[in-house]
């Protein structure tokens, strides 16, 4: 659950201001101007003794200055007279119990008090009049009981979007008319549609280079005209300045629920452990199954859940249904859960064939 926390806002700052939070980990190339910045921030405290933080909670003190008062010789620097100006600073930081506060500010310095005790991850991100992304720092802060941490962090232009590469291939001759459909589904529901060339008979590639960072969820479906002869669904990490590169080698066409290898580079570290319950391997006309999603390893946190069948979305939730709307055939049913905000994940398949009594026993998946 989303909770604003009470803040104080203290005067104006200069108008040509860069923004600085106290990190714990030094900001690379601002090595120099970070001690300055932790210095003067420690020594305000200790000539104001102004703020106090409960015994139980602490506080983080969001200060701002301009780049010479913070000894900065790079940053985003912001004038009067640049339309680009920065006018809006959107903080968020995400503590203990993946605990979400968010905070915006026009300038000014800020106290975000009754934190939880511990490590938060703080990202700050400066936006000018037309909404416009100029600039963007992150770092951590360990939030002890009874004290104020003060903060600076100096903003960097933004980063460059992370690239996504993708490859298909299939056994060649098994396939008279190729068609790939691909679908970039982020943690909040949106998709994208990812259009693939076809390089090769039986290959097929896609390349894209303005994606955010993030956690998502692949669905892809292989064709045969109209007919869908492969399926799968995986969860992949894209990252700034970064590329990801994904490799499916389906080997059992006409049967989405046969075999695929998958190789998704950079990997997700570290992922969630999915597993699906309640399954079977076959399953007759008109039954219905009852599965669970769940994740061993979420340490107590909150999980999400999503379902694909054959590569279609098929519902959300813990739970899910299937088998009375299906045909006889061979089905591929994948689960991807991600926490909140999309910061871990991960995902399971289940394979299983809808089939008559008279049909005999199933081939082996």
């Amino acid at each position: 659950m989303k909770r604003i926390k009470r803040m104080r806002i203290g005067a104006a700052i200069p108008a040509a201001v860069v923004f600085c939070v106290a990190l714990a980990a030094v900001l690379a190339g601002c090595e120099l101007g970070l001690l300055h910045a932790l210095n003067s921030i420690q020594s305000e405290q200790a000539d104001s003794g102004a703020y106090a933080a409960s015994a139980e909670t602490g506080s983080l003190r969001i200060s701002f200055g301009s780049a010479q008062d913070f000894g900065f010789t790079e940053g985003l620097s912001v004038a009067e007279d640049n339309a680009a100006a920065a006018v809006s600073y959107q903080i968020s930081a995400i503590g203990p119990n993946d605990e979400l506060v968010a905070v915006d500010s026009d300038g000014g310095p800020v106290l975000v008090e009754d934190l939880a005790v511990g490590m938060w991850s703080v990202t700050v991100t400066a936006r000018n009049g037309r909404g416009e992304h100029l600039g963007v720092g992150r770092g951590n802060a360990n939030v002890a009981p009874g004290l104020v941490r003060g903060l600076p962090i100096a903003l960097q232009p933004p980063p460059r979007p992370g690239i996504l590469e993708l490859h298909v291939s299939w056994p060649e001759g098994r396939v008279a008319q190729p068609a790939i459909s691909a679908r970039l589904i982020g943690s909040d529901g949106a998709e994208t549609e990812l259009p693939f060339s076809m390089t090769q008979q039986n290959r097929g590639e896609f390349v894209g280079e303005q994606f955010d960072a993030g956690t998502y969820t692949l669905a892809l479906q292989l064709y045969d005209d109209e007919t869908v002869v492969a399926a799968v669904a995986v969860d992949v990490r894209i990252e700034d300045n970064a590329r990801t590169r994904g490799a499916f080698e389906f080997h059992n066409l006409n049967k989405p629920a046969g075999g695929v290898k998958v190789a998704i580079t950079p990997e997700l570290d570290p992922p969630l452990s999915v597993s699906i319950g309640g399954g079977r391997e076959t399953v007759a006309p008109g039954e219905t199954v009852a599965l669970a999603a769940s994740a061993d390893n979420g340490f107590g946190k909150q999980v999400f859940y999503r379902w694909y069948l054959n590569g279609v979305n098929a519902g959300s939730g813990e739970t899910l249904e299937v088998g009375p709307e299906l045909a006889e055939g061979l089905y591929r049913l994948d689960a991807v859960g991600f926490t909140s905000g999309g910061r871990r994940s991960g995902s399971a398949s289940y394979s299983f064939q809808v089939v008559g009594d008279d049909t005999g026993p199933p081939p082996a998946l």
